[in-house]
């Protein structure tokens, strides 16, 4: 089955940004919205690393492994699909596009916060706002996640050239986006949280499949 993978950044008004948690604690469920044991299980699988996510053939060809299914079945758990947890991407997703300055990454068949989180890996990954691509920032909280987003993103020589691979090989084994940018996953988001904090503005960031 074909499915779409959608990650949208940008800023919205900070006001809006300090109201939004509150405006939907009437959908919150008792024992939903906090990470699960199975995800703090598998962020320590992820940590420590012991298996290869995806593998090349003899003929230069990348494939995923049972570890890739299981690092993507971690960053969607990561991003619960709960009432309240949709009515915020809801909101957000409408406050992102009324700013009319944002970064989206549309990747067929893998999601694009998937791909620069493996690039990462598990330090540098969680350094970045939020949890795995998903985050709702008020101004402060953009200005105090600046610097750590900088040290993970604004990259240059070598480490730049193996996250842009890393982020090339998994859509290629796990996605059908043939030729697109993978700068843009590294540099699109850190333009838009320092956007923000330019502007005084906070910032959401969603994570959207169709």
């Amino acid at each position: 089955m074909s499915w779409t993978g959608l990650w949208l950044i940008g800023p919205i008004p900070d006001a809006e940004a300090r109201d939004l948690p509150f405006r939907f604690l009437h959908l919150w469920e008792p024992g939903t919205g906090g990470p699960s044991r199975d995800l703090g299980d598998s962020l320590r699988w992820w940590a420590e690393g012991g298996e290869p996510m995806l593998e090349h053939d003899s003929g230069g060809r990348v494939h995923a492994t049972r570890a890739a299914e299981r690092f993507a079945a971690l960053v969607r758990s990561a991003h619960p699909e709960t009432p309240a947890a949709e009515a915020l991407r809801d909101a957000c997703l409408n406050l992102v596009e009324q700013a009319g300055t944002h970064f989206a990454a549309v990747l067929r068949k893998t999601d694009p916060a998937t791909a620069l989180c493996y690039a990462l890996g598990h330090d540098a990954a969680l350094q970045l706002p939020g949890m795995l691509g998903d985050f709702l920032l008020t101004a402060q909280e953009v200005r105090d996640s600046l610097p750590a987003a900088e040290r993970v993103l604004d990259l240059s020589g070598r480490r730049r050239a193996e996250v842009l691979a890393g982020i090339t090989d998994w859509i290629a084994a796990t996605g059908d986006a043939p030729g697109y940018d993978p700068a843009e996953l590294l540099d699109g988001p850190l333009r838009m949280l320092r956007l923000a904090a330019a502007t005084g503005a906070g910032a959401a960031g969603l994570c959207r499949t169709y």
